[in-house]
Parts: C-alpha cells; sequence; structure tokens
C-alpha cells in the first residue's frame, strides 16, 4: 500500500466513524459510564457480517437479577409519548420469564426514561447509558433513557429501541425487522421473532 491509499484509507475511516457516531446515517445509542468508578457494560458499533443473533452469544449480555424493574418517565413527555411507553411494558411484560416492568412513584427508580427536545446541531434519536454492579458488566443495576422528541420519525419506536438496551440487548442489529437494528429511521414497531429469540437467551 503506498502513501497516498494510506491516506485515503484513514480518511474513509475517519468518516465512516464520525458518520455513525453523530448519525449522518442512524444515531446509534451508547451505553457510558455516567459515573466513574461504577462498571458499565460498553456496547457500540455494528456487527458487519455473520449472523447477528448468532453472534452475540459468544459474549455475556448485561441482564436484570431482579423480580421487578420501576420505572421513571421525566422531561416533557406527550400523551402520544406516555400511551407509547404503558403499551411498550405491556408488551414486555407478556413476554413471560423476564423481570416486570412497573411505574411506582413511592419507589426509587431503577430505569429513568427522560423525554427533552435537546436543542443541539446532532441528528440522533436516542441514547441509553447503564450501570453494572461488578466488573463483569453482567447485573445491570441501574439504567438511563434519553429520547429525542424533536426526532421526526416515530418516537414510540425509538423508545422500543432503546429499553431493549436497557433491558440488555447491548448490541446492534443488522436484520431490519429487529427493534434494535442499527438505523434509528426504521427501527421496528414490534419485539422480533429474533428479538425473542435474544431476550429468552437472557432471562430464559
Amino acid at each position: 500500500m503506498n502513501k497516498i491509499d494510506m491516506i485515503v484509507g484513514v480518511a474513509c475511516l475517519i468518516l465512516a466513524t464520525l458518520i455513525a457516531i453523530f448519525g449522518i446515517i442512524a444515531p446509534i445509542a451508547t451505553f457510558c459510564n455516567s459515573n466513574p468508578g461504577i462498571p458499565v457494560y460498553y456496547a457500540f458499533g455494528f456487527v458487519d457480517e455473520g449472523d447477528y443473533f448468532e453472534e452475540i452469544f459468544l459474549d455475556p449480555l448485561p441482564y436484570w437479577n431482579t423480580e421487578f424493574i420501576n420505572v421513571e418517565i421525566t422531561g416533557c413527555p406527550s400523551e402520544e409519548d406516555m400511551i407509547a411507553c404503558n403499551e411498550i411494558f405491556n408488551e414486555w411484560n407478556t413476554l413471560g420469564n423476564v423481570p416486570i416492568l412497573i411505574i411506582d412513584p413511592n419507589k426509587e427508580a431503577d430505569i429513568i426514561i427522560n423525554f427533552e427536545m435537546f436543542d443541539d446541531d446532532v441528528s440522533w434519536a436516542g441514547g441509553t447509558w447503564i450501570k453494572t454492579v461488578d466488573d463483569n458488566n453482567e447485573v445491570i443495576t441501574f439504567a438511563h433513557i434519553d429520547i429525542r422528541q424533536s426526532w421526526p420519525y416515530c418516537r414510540e419506536n425509538v423508545i422500543r429501541h432503546e429499553l431493549g438496551h436497557a433491558l440488555g440487548l447491548a448490541y446492534h442489529s443488522n436484520h431490519v425487522t429487529s427493534s434494535i437494528y442499527k438505523y434509528a429511521n426504521v427501527y421496528s414497531s414490534y419485539w422480533s421473532e429474533e428479538d425473542l429469540e435474544v431476550i429468552h437467551g437472557i432471562y430464559g
């Protein structure tokens, strides 16, 4: 490889990285450690080849080791956002052998879903941060989800996508039918059969 080819290759790699991060193609949910010293499960990027739903079982996925998960909805959700959240919670709760999502204002929140306009120049639909209990990054103890209200496509699908991350679907999918598909403008409006396979692989 000559010097020019190397420079072009590096430039293409940088451009592809910027596209993925800043949402020119699609915003990607990221897991960040918002509290230094607390382990967190990082999942950022794509699975480029092979069968995604086989590959992810090669690595341990994070999960909730509790019977109930208390969710708090903050910010300025619309009536449609609240309806969407309740519908998605009900969908999840009927899957069987999964932690039950509840809303109890008298208890500390395990998952916060925050709805804001987010006045910035970056095109992104939502983001999820999770905290885990140990260095193996397996047991989730807290999750925070941001949903961008100015996102021009269906926010219900964004909520389902980000909640999937918070509940243990840590990677992105190459399968367009998946709720955790990597392109935000075409997130699925349901839990696909492949999603369900992974969910039951996590929780039994």
